[in-house]
């Protein structure tokens, strides 16, 4: 096991599996690629994206009853 696969582990200690898929699945959607649409959409449009995946994560965070840091993730 790597470096980041027991840095992923530890992260996601208790909580469900199911959340921890959802929780990865919006660390996706913050990379820059796919924040920015490949430089398609305008810095606003990422901002608002931004703001809904974050949003998306607090309401993780509480299902999980745990607070996650997407940077330590990233």
């Amino acid at each position: 096991m790597d470096y980041y696969d027991k840095m992923i582990n530890k992260t996601f200690e208790g909580v469900r599996p199911d959340l921890k898929e959802q929780f990865l699945s919006l660390v996706s959607r913050l990379s820059p690629e796919n924040l920015h649409c490949d430089g398609e959409i305008s810095m606003a449009e990422a901002k608002r994206k931004y703001r809904v995946i974050m949003s998306e994560w607090e309401s993780l965070e509480n299902q999980a009853g745990k607070k996650i840091d997407p940077n330590e993730l990233v």
